[in-house]
């Protein structure tokens, strides 16, 4: 039997597209890198540059957490 090591780099992500939006799939390490776990990111569906976010889900295992609405400029927007 061959040894495994864990990955610490983010998974290859899923794609699904129907309908005008777009959701990914994908393993990822939180922010510190001591949480991770899969995150489902709903976009719109258009060019990577042009995507809006509508909608994200960070299942880790620590601290799951979600996120409404698009980003600014790398900065949530705020009413």
């Amino acid at each position: 039997m061959e040894n495994q090591t864990a990955s610490t780099t983010k998974s290859d992500p899923i794609t699904i597209e129907q309908a005008g939006m777009r959701m990914t799939v994908a393993h990822r390490h939180g922010l510190g890198g001591s949480d991770e776990g899969l995150t489902f990111d709903i976009t719109t569906a258009g060019p990577d540059n042009e995507a809006k976010r509508i909608l994200r889900f960070d299942c880790f295992y620590k601290n799951p957490h979600y996120h409404v609405g698009a980003l600014v400029a790398n900065r949530r927007r705020t009413k």
